[in-house]
Formats: structure tokens, C-alpha cells, sequence
């Protein structure tokens, strides 16, 4: 039963982050897809890079690059989840540089990692 709770937590705080990166695309702060986050990479570093635990280690490697360890975040959610947040068909990365948004992004981290007893991501 507490394992259940957790999974339900979990997926709560799932929800908020994906609502607050929704919120981040529709204020233009969020780069959505592989194109979108290449081009923001180009005319600056992406601040938090949000990629499907499900990407191909070819293409995870490739994309991780972009971004410092630090600021990536690969096991939070995967490609079903993205792409049903944003309509999209087959999605597997965002990027946001907005220092508000990437506050309550790694604010929500947090507690996803807090509520799993492990602290991956967020602590790189």
C-alpha cells in the first residue's frame, strides 16, 4: 500500500511538472523538440534539459551534450508523457532557460526524488 502511495505521488508530481512545462511553452520560454532544443542551444546554453528516460543512448549522448550533467534531467519522465503533454507524436526532449521556470522545475525534482527515497537527477 505505501508503494502504491508513492506511485501515486509520484505521478501528482508528474502532473505539476508537466503542467508548469506547459505553462513554460505557451509563455515561449520552452524549446520542444530535438530542432526547437538544437536551435536554442545554438544562441544559448539551455539552462534545465528535460529528456524521455526512454531516448536512445545514440541520441540521449548527442543531446546531453548540449547541456551541463547538472541540468539534465533523463529519468523523470518518458516519451508517452511528453508527447501526449504537448501533442506531439514521438517526443523526446524540451528545454527551458528561463530562470523562474527552471526554479519550480528542479523545486519539483526535488520532491519527485524526495517522495522516491533517491536523489538521481536533480544532484548531478
Amino acid at each position: 500500500m505505501t508503494e502504491q502511495r508513492g506511485d501515486e505521488s509520484r505521478s501528482v508530481l508528474i502532473a505539476r511538472l508537466l503542467g508548469l512545462l506547459g505553462l513554460a511553452h505557451r509563455a515561449g520560454k520552452l524549446a520542444v523538440g530535438t530542432t526547437a532544443v538544437r536551435a536554442m542551444a545554438a544562441r544559448k546554453r539551455p539552462t534545465v534539459m528535460i529528456l524521455a528516460r526512454d531516448t536512445s543512448p545514440g541520441q540521449k549522448e548527442k543531446l546531453a551534450r548540449l547541456v551541463s550533467e547538472r541540468h539534465l534531467l533523463d529519468d523523470l519522465v518518458d516519451r508517452d508523457e511528453l508527447s501526449r503533454a504537448f501533442g506531439r507524436d514521438d517526443l523526446t526532449v524540451v528545454t527551458v532557460q528561463d530562470t523562474g521556470f527552471v526554479r519550480g522545475i528542479m523545486q519539483i525534482v526535488a520532491e519527485v526524488n524526495d517522495d522516491s527515497g533517491h536523489n538521481d537527477s536533480a544532484s548531478r
